[in-house]
């Protein structure tokens, strides 16, 4: 750690960092879970009680935005906490990581967070190459798939909101032609996902030919924006593959081996970590479902036809 001219403090490397290497290995010093039942800021406060005299420094030192009147340790706690949510279906379990909170945000992050099922140990890997003396830094935002965070004000306004900066990395301090590429190659990528919304009944043909059509030429613009999109790439690769599957058991015959984006997605996310792996499988086993309930509803829809057609012809024969 050291200063990081107007960040403050910062993670820089020490070494040149390979993808798919650790950078960081840290376990909670406090784990909440935020349902209301559990009274989630009393147990916060009970929980820096029991930390011993180095955590409690630890924990004390780091930033906050409290306004008056709040506790301090509870802003604390506001400010840094990290969601450690696994699943969907799972609490909102909340955690601190006290050398992970000097971590600061990039618009290009070169490295990723992930959580351990275990124990919610929190991995950062890098996400690209990183050159020694290169600053650490990571994406705060929630992935933009689905989101309005893609444009620079967007972005600006919601870190703004959330964490009280000005983000000055090298995406928002674009200016000029390169700006207005960048916006107009995230334009595009959300105009795409609202037209594909249109086609969600997969039980029909075309739909998921548009679909595909689509999402091919969504990972080709996140492509052009290289380490802004690398955490959102394997499931773009892997709604590919959902598609081309759908095609398939359709009969389409396929110009490219669908079963390429799901390796594909699965090697990227290998070196991203493991929650991105645990991310694909759970992909793929939507997809393993969606297809078996898609396949028996085709099968049953030809059977009636069949049927249909021997009562028509059984019908005529008696006339």
């Amino acid at each position: 750690m050291r200063e990081v001219g107007d960040k403050g403090v910062g993670l820089v490397a020490n070494r040149g960092i390979k993808m798919g290497q650790v950078v960081l290995a840290e376990n909670p010093v406090m784990l909440v879970n935020f349902q209301p039942a559990n009274q989630p800021l009393g147990e916060i406060l009970n929980q820096f009680k029991k930390l011993n005299q180095k955590q409690k420094s630890e924990y004390l030192k780091l930033g906050h935005h409290a306004r008056g009147g709040v506790n301090r340790i509870l802003a604390i706690f506001s400010s840094n906490c990290v969601s450690v949510r696994l699943t969907e279906d799972e609490d909102d379990w909340r955690g601190i990581y006290c050398k992970f909170s000097k971590t600061n945000h990039s618009c290009a992050p070169n490295c990723v967070v992930n959580f351990s099922t275990k124990d919610r140990e929190m991995k950062l890997v890098a996400s690209r190459n990183i050159e020694k003396g290169e600053e650490i830094v990571i994406n705060y935002l929630d992935p933009y798939r689905g989101k309005k965070h893609l444009l620079r004000f967007d972005r600006m306004r919601a870190l703004k909101n959330l964490w009280h900066f000005t983000c000055i990395c090298e995406i928002c301090n674009l200016t000029g032609q390169k700006l207005a590429r960048n916006e107009t190659i995230k334009m595009n990528i959300h105009n795409l996902e609202s037209k594909q919304a249109q086609f969600m009944n997969m039980g029909n043909t075309q739909n998921a030919k548009n679909s595909l059509t689509l999402e091919l030429a969504i990972l080709d613009l996140m492509g052009k924006l290289g380490s802004e999109m690398t955490r959102e790439v394997p499931d773009c690769l892997m709604r590919c593959y959902q598609f081309g599957r759908v095609l398939q058991i359709h009969g389409v015959r396929m110009t490219q081996n669908m079963e390429n984006f799901r390796r594909s997605a699965m090697d990227i996310a290998v070196k991203l970590g493991e929650s991105y792996v645990r991310r694909c499988k759970e992909r793929e086993e939507e997809v393993d479902r969606f297809i078996a309930h898609a396949t028996k509803t085709l099968v049953e829809e030809r059977k009636n036809r069949v049927m249909d057609v021997v009562i028509l012809w059984e019908t005529e024969m008696t006339i």
